[in-house]
């Protein structure tokens, strides 16, 4: 487990070094959103692949992006939405399409995070006291996460309450 953990961070500063280094936009083809969080989520094992229900509506869900940062994204947001709920609390992602964006939504029930800690969120290396202490981590998941949506011509943004969970949301231009 230890040693999953240090590969996990060795993966997650070795892609943060690589987005930094790269001055230019990734290469950007048409992709379904739906389809790769439906991916990822598939991918999910155990108890959490029964934890998170995926909600879109049915027009597309086409962006132009690299699937593979993309993936990450969708990774990230799942996977601090899963490491800091209570191991029983349902995870849910909703994706919809209008006015030309598109809108991917995870929201948790977990620890929350404070109104004054919302600022650095997204900061390399930042950790809220809360998540240090309930889980390991770089503090570059959410960082990467800003830099590819940023890198997409998007945005990232958050809603929480201590105690309460977490909505990360994510908007991209949708591809017609």
């Amino acid at each position: 487990r230890n040693v999953a953990r240090m590969a996990s961070m060795l993966r997650e500063l070795s892609e943060a070094i690589r987005i930094d280094s790269q001055p230019t936009a990734p290469r950007r083809v048409p992709c379904d959103l739906r389809a790769l969080v439906l991916d990822v989520v598939a991918g999910l094992t155990g108890d959490d692949a029964l934890r998170v229900s995926v909600q879109a509506d049915l027009s597309p869900h086409r962006v132009l992006g690299d699937s593979t940062q993309l993936e990450r994204l969708v990774t990230n947001l799942l996977t601090n939405a899963l490491k800091y709920s209570p191991a029983d609390a349902p995870v849910h992602v909703r994706l919809i399409a209008d006015d030309g964006e598109v809108q991917l939504a995870v929201h948790d029930q977990g620890i929350g995070i404070g109104p004054d800690l919302i600022a650095n969120l997204f900061d390399r290396y930042y950790r809220a006291p809360a998540g240090r202490a309930r889980a390991s981590g770089l503090g570059l998941g959410l960082y990467i996460a800003r830099m590819i949506v940023q890198r997409h011509g998007g945005h990232i943004d958050v809603v929480s309450e201590v105690g309460q969970g977490s909505t990360f949301s994510v908007v991209l231009p949708l591809h017609e």
